[in-house]
């Protein structure tokens, strides 16, 4: 499911445990009701660990909580914004077509400031997940990665076997996408309790 949410700054550090609790209550009521295009709402599997990264001040733009019968087999959180129309616009405007990717940059600033926002908040992200495996051992598998999620810096977080269940058994996808659902779940909690300290 895609869905756009953005999230500003990171609550200023000195806010009481109450603050951060009516915070926290907020961004959850705000998921709720945040939809897609279609009317979708974010599944509610991966719902409070969206509202985890928002706490952080990481934006999304898309989540879904795997499923068997359609989609991507695994959770999945894509991290940063979506690049605005208006700025896709112009870059179809442009005469010149870019050969590669540094060039498109070079010709369109907005975009190249656009990607490096969104490859701020997946390091942000990698620093929150080096700290939440600092002590945990977990199945290869399960490991939750950034993956790239296209050229304008968004990425997908996601575990690390997300890929390989379109090769694996059925009763082992489904065991997968158990185990890959708690393993996102652990990550809202410290993300959750790291926020809340």
């Amino acid at each position: 499911m895609r869905v756009q949410m953005i999230r500003l700054k990171h609550p200023a550090p000195q806010l009481t445990t109450q603050q951060k609790r009516n915070i926290w209550l907020r961004l959850m009521q705000e998921a709720k009701q945040t939809g897609d295009g279609l009317g979708k709402k974010i599944d509610r599997g991966v719902r409070p660990v969206v509202v985890a990264l928002w706490a952080h001040g990481i934006a999304t733009c898309g989540s879904c909580e795997g499923h068997l019968d359609h989609g991507i087999k695994a959770p999945w959180i894509e991290i940063g914004k979506e690049v605005p129309r208006t700025i896709l616009e112009q870059r179809k405007e442009s005469p010149q077509s870019p050969g590669n990717i540094e060039t498109l940059f070079q010709l369109n600033p907005d975009l190249k400031r656009w990607r490096a926002m969104n490859l701020k908040s997946a390091r942000q992200v990698m620093q929150l997940l080096d700290e939440f495996y600092r002590n945990r051992s977990v199945r290869i598998f399960d490991h939750l990665i950034l993956a790239r999620a296209g050229i304008y810096g968004v990425t997908r977080l996601q575990p690390q076997g997300t890929d390989i269940q379109e090769v694996m058994p059925r009763r082992t996808q489904a065991r997968n996408l158990e185990a890959y659902r708690q393993e996102l779940q652990a990550f809202g909690l410290f993300l959750r309790t790291k926020y809340m300290a």
